[in-house]
């Protein structure tokens, strides 16, 4: 998967920097934004998860059984 997210990266910067080479800025700048995007919401999910986990683990070591 490391792989296939490596590449994904690599061909989205390459089309990025098309886009600049060709003066479609405004792709560009939707391409860049989708990424920073894209990366946020990969962080929150990692986050989301390791918060729930961390809560479930705390009651599970009080006796739940969730």
């Amino acid at each position: 998967m490391n792989v296939l997210n490596e590449l994904l990266t690599q061909n989205l910067n390459e089309a990025i920097e098309r886009a600049r080479a060709s003066g479609r800025f405004e792709i560009a700048d939707y391409l860049t934004l989708k990424a920073s995007n894209d990366k946020i919401r990969k962080e929150s999910v990692k986050w989301l998860f390791a918060a729930v986990l961390e809560i479930v683990f705390t009651f599970n070591k009080h006796g739940a059984k969730i």
